[in-house]
């Protein structure tokens, strides 16, 4: 999901993130999650700053998460068939991640 803000005047942003260098740890033999990522205009900005927009920059954010729990090889294949078929996994991902075709 993304939201689009315009703004017609400079803002100040004071970014803190975390989990930017080290993505959140999976649990019992989980994988880490997604790192969390800040840019302005496509270049990176450091995690802890305060940052000046101006009118037609663009701000990006990715927030971390989605560490795993438990090893993805051992998941109930009718439940990675579910989330598939929902969307929440690709196909792909079931054979790379997960060890089966859905």
């Amino acid at each position: 999901m993304s939201a689009m803000l315009y703004a017609a005047e400079a803002i100040t942003v004071g970014v803190r993130l975390d989990r930017i260098t080290h993505p959140p740890l999976g649990l019992f033999g989980g994988r880490p999650g997604g790192a969390a990522f800040v840019a302005v205009n496509g270049e990176p900005v450091h995690a802890k700053r305060t940052v000046r927009l101006a009118p037609g920059d663009v701000f990006s954010v990715r927030s971390s998460g989605g560490a795993g729990y438990g090893d993805p090889r051992e998941r109930d294949p009718e439940a990675l068939r579910c989330d598939v078929r929902d969307g929440y996994v690709s196909p792909g991902a079931a054979q790379e991640e997960y060890g089966e075709s859905a």
